[in-house]
């Protein structure tokens, strides 16, 4: 063996995983912009930054975070691995996911059980609990705010 065995995480239901994401959303807009250019408000003005040069594409951050921006979205990995990618929405400064991005996430954090149909499922339910907003970019386009 190569070192101690993890045990594997908490299974979790779908709608709770697409709730960790949202949170890990928030703490990863939170560790990349005020570290990567202070005058940017949010990772789709960074992402408008990088666009027009102003800021590098990619970036790893003192405490382990990196994010890389790839066309109209951006896939940032935070310290502990886990990996939240998102585009930015065409009607304001929101950002947009969908359940694959989700799926990627929770492959990144170690819940594989979940397949792409079961988190489609949980975030169609938390939005029409109003916890998220459909995105009027198409079907199966979601944002929090």
């Amino acid at each position: 063996m190569n070192g101690p065995e993890l045990d594997p995480p908490p299974s979790r239901d779908a709608k709770g995983v697409v709730l960790e994401y949202l949170r890990c959303l928030r703490v990863a807009e939170a560790a990349v912009v005020p570290q990567t250019a202070p005058a940017i408000d949010g990772v789709a003005a960074l992402v408008t930054a990088v666009i027009r040069r102003q800021a590098p594409r990619e970036h790893r951050l003192p405490d382990g975070t990196h994010y890389s921006v790839h066309g109209i979205g951006c896939l940032i990995t935070l310290p502990d691995g886990a990996e939240v990618d998102v585009d930015i929405d065409a009607n304001g400064p929101l950002l947009r996911f969908n359940a694959w991005r989700v799926w990627m996430f929770a492959e990144s954090v170690g819940h594989d059980e979940l397949t792409v149909p079961q988190l489609a499922t949980a975030l169609e339910d938390l939005a029409s609990e109003g916890l998220l907003r459909r995105s009027e970019e198409g079907t199966g386009w979601y944002t929090n705010g």
